[in-house]
Formats: structure tokens, sequence, C-alpha cells
């Protein structure tokens, strides 16, 4: 049976089309562009008559429906935005109540800022939406909800500022205090440094009982902020939780904690909570 010559063609020019180079296929795109310029005035018309040939798709009383419909789907959206921003204002008061709780003689402006994203650097910052001109100063600290601590701002300009997370591996080595309950400013003292991983991870003091017994620490303790060389606005504030507890390579007997934050990707939020020290003047 013969081949019909079409498919043929159809096959070499193809074939032609992926060998050829392309700049000797520019005759082609010359050739279409004349063919689409001649049958565009033909086509458009075809194209509108057979719209108006088929008729309208939607009839006048299902046109008023859809916009019934869209005008209700507006007010829902923006019904659900006011519950939302509700929502965030009394998660904001429930944290700063309970800031209160952990340090009563706390005086914290507060202030939540957008990131507006994280650096290439070692050890990275991240960059938040407000700097001088709202107060903000090397003494302000960065918080997620749930009083979970981000970081401190290094550097502020203007209206941007510098926060080094935690967990940014390359940073300060932080002075902590495993609490055996959630608010209690007793413990194990530990050094914790970042791992790299979104974890913590530092050495804990040798601490006995009355009895001689070697106090441990237990997986899922809290371990909170206890260094001086922050400000006071972040002392007790919330490190994570312990999440391993190993022997010390050196010494067997002493142990190595690993503390991982109570919110995931640190580095990785939307916007933060910031604390400046209130002097009682204004901001």
């Amino acid at each position: 049976m013969r081949t019909p010559p079409l498919p043929i063609a159809v096959t070499v020019l193809a074939l032609l089309a992926l060998v050829v180079p392309a700049r000797y296929q520019r005759w082609a795109a010359w050739a279409g562009d004349k063919v689409e310029l001649l049958t565009a005035p033909v086509s458009r018309p075809a194209a509108s008559l057979a719209a108006y040939l088929r008729g309208p798709r939607l009839s006048p009383d299902d046109r008023s429906i859809l916009a019934l419909s869209e005008e209700n789907e507006r007010l829902r959206q923006d019904l659900l935005r006011t519950k939302q921003d509700n929502e965030k204002l009394l998660a904001t008061i429930a944290e700063y109540q309970r800031g209160l709780g952990l340090n009563p003689a706390l005086r914290a402006r507060q202030l939540r800022a957008p990131v507006h994203g994280l650096s290439a650097s070692s050890p990275p910052t991240l960059r938040v939406g407000a700097g001088t001109r709202q107060g903000i100063s090397r003494d302000t600290v960065a918080l997620a909800p749930g009083l979970q601590l981000v970081g401190r701002v290094i550097d502020a300009g203007d209206n941007t500022a510098l926060v080094l997370p935690i967990t940014g591996k390359g940073g300060p080595v932080l002075a902590a205090i495993i609490t055996p309950e959630a608010n209690a400013p007793a413990g194990l003292r530990c050094t914790l440094s970042a791992v790299g991983d979104g974890t913590l991870r530092g050495p804990v003091e040798d601490k006995r009982s009355p009895g001689g017994e070697v106090i441990v620490p237990i997986v899922g303790q809290t371990v909170r902020l206890d260094d001086p060389a922050w400000p006071e606005t972040a002392r007790m504030l919330l490190l994570g939780r312990v999440e391993a507890v190993d022997p010390s390579p050196g010494q067997p007997l002493r142990k190595v904690v690993t503390v991982r934050p109570l919110v995931a990707n640190l580095e990785r939020l939307g916007d933060v909570m910031l604390w400046t020290p209130d002097d009682g003047g204004t901001p």
C-alpha cells in the first residue's frame, strides 16, 4: 500500500527542523509571519461571527447570580481576614502576658515586623522591616509565636534591622538553663551552640543532689536563655526543649544535650515580634 505524500512531507520537515541550524530556518519564521498577516483579517471576523452565533454563555439571571456569588465571596474573605487579625491580636496579648509571668519586672515595647529575607553570610542574618525610627536597637530581641526566642538585633538602620538567629551556625555560644518545670528558675546550666540543622547542642554542668547522685537532664525538659551578655528582656525566654541526651565524648560521666526550638525553621519565618527594653519614654 502506497504511503500518502502528506505524512512523508511532514516527517521530512520535522527532521530538517531538528538537523538544520536555527539561522537557516529564519525563512520559515518570515513566511509564518506573512501567512498570519494575510489570514488575520479573515480569521478574526470569523471568530467574532462564531461567538455571535453561539450566543451568550450566561443568561441575565445567571449573570446576576454570579455577581451575587462573587460579592458574597468578597464579604466572606473580608470577614475571615478580620477574624484572622483579631486572632493574631489576641495571641500577641497572650504572649506578652506570658512574658510578664516569666519576668514580672519586664518592661518592653513590642512591635511585629515582617522578615524580608535571609542573608547568605556566615552566620546568616534575618533582615526585618523595622529600624531605629521604630525604636529598634542592639538591645532588641526577636521572638516567634509562643515566646520562642529567634535571635538578637546586631545592626539597625532607619527602617530595617539585622537579626542573628540562635540557630545560625557560627553564631555565639549561648548560656542557658534546663528547667525541671515550665517556669522554674532552678535547673542544670549548659552552654549551647548552633549545629546547623536547626538545633542547638552543648555540654551540661556536673551537678549533684545532696545525696551525691548525679543530676542528669531529661528529654522533653524546657531550656531557657540565661546569658548575661543578652538584654534583660531576653532572660528566661525559650530556646527549646531537650531532644536528646548523650555522653560527652571526652568525659563519659558528663552529658551533652541537643535542644530543638519549639518553632521549626526559625530562619524562614514570615514575621517576628520585636522586644525592646522600655525605659518609660516614648519610642
